[in-house]
């Protein structure tokens, strides 16, 4: 039996509450946001963007020990001929 990483996102409905509080991290970068495992307040959420290729935002919960990333893909840039 394999044995799950406990400090990765879980498919589904947790990965799913991941890119709401995401969403909420946008509106407001300064406002407290709950972990999408645990629901503590405090989740760390940093963006590591390379744009305009990807977006990547950390996870990091200090009480269940969350720590993973979403990568969003942007659209490709193509220079105009």
């Amino acid at each position: 039996m394999t044995e799950i990483d406990k400090s990765k996102f879980n498919a589904g409905p947790e990965f799913e509450r991941a890119i709401d509080r995401l969403r909420e991290f946008q509106r407001d970068s300064s406002a407290e946001i709950n972990c999408p495992r645990c629901d503590a307040p405090g989740v760390e959420i940093i963006d590591q963007s390379a744009r305009p290729y990807a977006e990547w935002y950390a996870f990091k919960c200090p009480a269940c020990g969350l720590e993973d990333a979403i990568q969003i893909p942007m659209s490709a840039h193509r220079p105009h001929h």
